[in-house]
């Protein structure tokens, strides 16, 4: 985040060398979008890297300098790497295959969060296969003001009915409500999150 804050907030002049420590992190958090985000996020530091007169120098550290993503834009190789992205998506339903929902639960009692979050996956279970229904975990960042945060993915694939998915999330979730001592509970469903 701090690098994208650099790359399209701030203009170098007599910028000498580019160093880019611990590249790792750009795309190893747990999000099917962080190579391509990590990918623009190179990028446009290497549009810092464009001087007046000449190209500076750009160095990325890395604990993993074999990484297809670090392997292709040593060499500028976006379309290499586009088509690797779409393959993976492709081969584990990710979009543009499909379509996902984000189901988060929060509260402030991390075993009755986590109870609800495992009873509505439970619920959805019929319907999904183990690749379509994922988790569900803690979110990657599980605690904000003393609120645990508990998620559930959810892959919609094209032969799918919307209105079926629709009408299966606002069930489960109304089962849930239903039972007093989980109803404090707090669902919130994310269609197509960023």
């Amino acid at each position: 985040m701090g690098t994208q804050i650099l790359t399209r907030t701030l203009k170098f002049e007599n910028l000498g060398l580019i160093l880019v420590l611990k590249a790792d992190a750009l795309y190893s958090f747990s999000n099917f979008r962080a190579q391509e985000m990590a990918y623009a996020t190179l990028l446009e530091l290497s549009h810092l890297a464009d001087g007046p007169k000449e190209r500076i120098p750009m160095i990325l550290q890395s604990y993993t300098p074999e990484h297809r993503l670090l392997q292709n834009f040593s060499v500028f190789d976006f379309a290499t790497h586009s088509k690797e992205m779409l393959y993976q998506r492709k081969q584990y339903h990710y979009p543009p295959f499909s379509r996902i929902i984000q189901v988060n639960f929060y509260h402030k009692n991390q075993q009755k969060v986590q109870k609800v979050a495992h009873l509505f996956a439970d619920l959805l279970r019929p319907s999904f296969t183990l690749e379509t229904l994922l988790g569900p975990e803690a979110a990657s960042i599980p605690k904000i003001n003393n609120i645990y945060i508990f998620q559930l993915l959810i892959k919609i694939m094209p032969e799918m009915s919307p209105k079926k998915v629709k009408d299966l999330l606002g069930s489960s979730a109304e089962k849930i409500a239903s039972i007093s001592s989980l109803s404090t509970v707090k669902i919130k469903i994310d269609v197509d999150p960023l």
